[in-house]
């Protein structure tokens, strides 16, 4: 979960999205920074989008 200063733009409705983070960043357990999988993830969106096309 993504302390409230790292939610994007626009991700709050009237501050309740800050509630919600918030409380879940006090209240859940949290170890430490997320594991940097967003790369990976994004290259393997691009490689299946590419693949489609050859179906």
């Amino acid at each position: 979960m993504l302390p409230t200063d790292q939610l994007p733009d626009g991700a709050q409705a009237n501050g309740y999205a800050k509630y919600v983070a918030d409380n879940l960043y006090k209240f859940f357990p949290n170890f430490g920074p997320a594991a940097p999988i967003q790369d990976g993830v994004n290259r393997n969106i691009a490689e299946i989008d590419k693949n489609l096309d050859r179906v």
